[in-house]
């Protein structure tokens, strides 16, 4: 049996914009990814140009950036994803995978000291499991665009539980790095409006971007560069946060 049939299986499948069929992958056990046992702090550097955005560095060592890699190489990519934008917007490769809770406490464990701010009066509360992969090669680019709000997932009973908790909702895209060795690719963010001027970001390998999504008001129009050389590998994942009034009103500004 190989590894693939060992430590995963198909959770469900769910319909992409071209596709009717998208595999939505779940760990068939925890422990899939080694993490290393005395990781150095995670550090936050606030982009100043770009109110509410920051990123944090050393969120994953190299190995551990590479044991995604193979792994997610291994359960295979699709150009199509279980999202309403088409490829020739989303010009990449996707997979999602529904990680367990090993991974996603570990991870949430080294950021949540940074996540000091309240969203609605509410508190960071967790990462969303649903992970979402994007593999970019030459020529692969993310036309301009915003992104969506989502609940926390998870598997119960052995089925997929898209709002799995009821008492939380995303407000904070992360987007980890995977990979450092390629050329281009940055995140450009557009803090005007979509016609006004680019701020191009570079996060580096193992560092996550973070910036508020939905209906916050610090949402940027955003879009990623064409990567002209390499391979870019990423993890779009969100932070939960409470459910109160005020972060109710912020939801309702955007579904999805």
């Amino acid at each position: 049996m190989s590894r693939k049939e060992a430590d995963f299986y198909v959770l469900t499948h769910e319909p992409g914009h071209d596709q009717e069929a998208l595999p939505l992958w779940a760990s068939a056990r925890e422990g899939l990814i080694r993490f290393d046992d005395a990781p150095p702090p995670v550090e936050r550097v606030d982009l100043p140009d770009l109110p509410g955005v920051f990123q944090l560095h050393n969120v994953l060592s190299p190995g551990e950036c590479k044991q995604f890699r193979l792994i997610t190489d291994t359960l295979g990519f699709h150009e199509d994803a279980p999202v309403s934008l088409p490829y020739s917007v989303r010009h990449m490769n996707n997979l999602n995978w529904l990680v367990d809770e090993s991974i996603c406490a570990t991870l949430f464990g080294r950021c949540q000291p940074q996540l000091t701010e309240l969203i609605g009066g509410a508190p960071s509360l967790g990462l969303n499991a649903r992970f979402r992969f994007y593999r970019y090669q030459p020529g692969d680019f993310f036309k301009t665009h915003t992104d969506g709000s989502w609940p926390g997932s998870a598997v119960v009973n052995g089925k997929l539980q898209a709002d799995a908790f009821g008492d939380r909702w995303s407000q904070l895209t992360i987007l980890l790095l995977l990979s450092g060795d390629y050329e281009g690719g940055h995140t450009r963010f557009y803090p005007e409006g979509e016609s006004g001027e680019a701020i191009p970001v570079h996060t580096p390998l193992g560092s996550a971007l973070c910036f508020p999504h939905g209906g916050h008001p610090q949402h940027y129009p955003h879009a990623g560069e064409k990567v002209r050389q390499g391979i870019k590998y990423i993890i779009r994942t969100d932070v939960l946060y409470g459910r109160t009034p005020e972060s109710e009103k912020i939801q309702r500004r955007w579904m999805y």
